[in-house]
Order: structure tokens, then sequence, then C-alpha cells
């Protein structure tokens, strides 16, 4: 489906390629349009309409230091581009989400744009014995909206997670604890402006068992553990930390 660009009826938001090969990327970065698509490109950065293209090719293609070059005149030209996915010898295109949400994102107003923000979630499991946790009932749902409308407004967003039940993001960075003492070694990497703590943490932890507990014994006692309340140290590396408190029963 074609769609005009400049001042006139029908004029595009955007101009999205997917996939895109080492030729269309090389002749558009030249002023080349003897094809639809480098046509379209032609006409859209002559008139301020964003570009954004998923090249995919074969991996040596990609390394050919002259479309390296190409791809690095086209992002100076204000052009993003999206992955691609290196696989053995493959310069694969990025996975549908990603294209999706960078395309959201390049539409966008771009509210935080230039922002860094650490948003930390799902649930901590603390281990009783080498092959038991206790954990709750928290899926990290929350986080994930909140990674993806940070992103889409521009900002530059990182993804601590714990144990979750949604499918994490390809598009941002992540990194994953599970007990509330893997996230404490995690705070002193802390350097972003604001944080975002909708994670499900647990209150208490346990003096481990070594090995596994025994199945047959009809009871087991268990000693709970308070354990720090981390909200405040990660204060101490970020100005701004928003906090979120699950309640049982609230009127």
């Amino acid at each position: 489906h074609v769609t005009l660009f400049g001042d006139v009826p029908g004029r595009a938001d955007l101009l999205l390629i997917a996939p895109s090969t080492a030729n269309t990327i090389s002749k558009i970065a030249c002023g080349i349009d003897d094809t639809t698509v480098t046509t379209m490109a032609t006409v859209a950065l002559g008139s301020g309409v964003p570009i954004v293209v998923a090249p995919a090719m074969h991996g040596a293609m990609f390394n050919n230091p002259m479309v390296a070059e190409n791809i690095q005149r086209l992002k100076k030209a204000g052009v993003e581009f999206v992955g691609p996915r290196m696989e053995g010898k493959k310069a694969k295109i990025a996975v549908r989400e990603e294209i999706v949400h960078a395309v959201i994102r390049r539409l966008s107003d771009g509210k935080m744009k230039g922002r860094r923000v650490l948003i930390i979630g799902g649930s901590s499991a603390e281990s009783m014995d080498d092959m038991r946790i206790v954990t709750n009932k928290g899926t990290g749902e929350t986080a994930l909206e909140l990674v993806k409308a940070a992103y889409h407004e521009g900002a530059d967003v990182e993804l601590w997670m714990g144990r979750c039940s949604v499918a994490l993001p390809s598009f941002v960075p992540i990194k994953r604890f599970e007990s509330l003492a893997d996230l404490e070694k995690m705070i002193p990497q802390i350097d972003q402006e604001m944080v975002l703590v909708p994670a499900a943490l647990s209150d208490f932890t346990f003096d481990r068992k070594k090995g596994k507990l025994p199945s047959e014994a009809k009871v087991t006692k268990l000693q709970l553990k308070s354990v720090p309340k981390l909200l405040p140290l990660i204060r101490k590396k970020c100005d701004k930390v928003i906090g979120f408190k699950a309640e049982s029963n609230v009127k």
C-alpha cells in the first residue's frame, strides 16, 4: 500500500521498512530511488517523515564496512534502526514485538526522552532448603506495563525482574533476581534518575536448610526472619523512587 508524502492529503506519519536488505539500505543512503521502496524513502527523508528500518541479511553483509558506513549515515540523518538479531551467520529481522514498540515509541510525543528509568518488578523468592522456595502471587504484569509506557515515551529503560508469569520484553535490557539478597547486591549498580518498584518483595526470609527437608516429616518448623526494607537503600542511590504496596481486604 503506497501513501504519498509531503504536504498532501494522505501524508503518512511514518515509513517502516521491514525487512530491509543491505542493497535497500545502501541505495537509500546514496539517494538512489529506483524501486518503490527506495523512492518512498527518498521522499520521506526529504519531507521530514520519520523512518524506521529493520535490517535482515547475511551476517557477512551486515558486517561489511560499506554497509555499516551507510547505516551510520542514515542514523545521522535521523533514520532509526531496529535489530537485527544475530543468529549464527545470519542477521535476522528483529522480532515483531520489538518492531511494533519501536514504531509506537517513534510516533509518541517523547515526553520522557533522555530520561533514564529503572523498573524493578516480579516476585522475590526465599529458599527454605536447597529445593524449595516461598514466594508470593506477584506476576510482574505491572512492571511490564510500566516498562512499555516509559519506553513508548522515549525513556532509556532497564528492567530488573524477579519471578514472573509474563513474557519478558525483547526491547529493553533485563537483569534477573530471585531472592531479596540477590536484589540487595544489585542496588549499588543503580545510576538511573528514577526507580519504580512494583515488585512483590518478601518481608521475611529463612535460615536456609542444607539439602532437602524430609517430605516424610509430619511437622516442620520454620523460623521467619525479618529482612531489611530495600526502598530506603534504593533511595540512597536515586532521588526519585516510587514504591508500591499491596494491601488485603481494603475498603
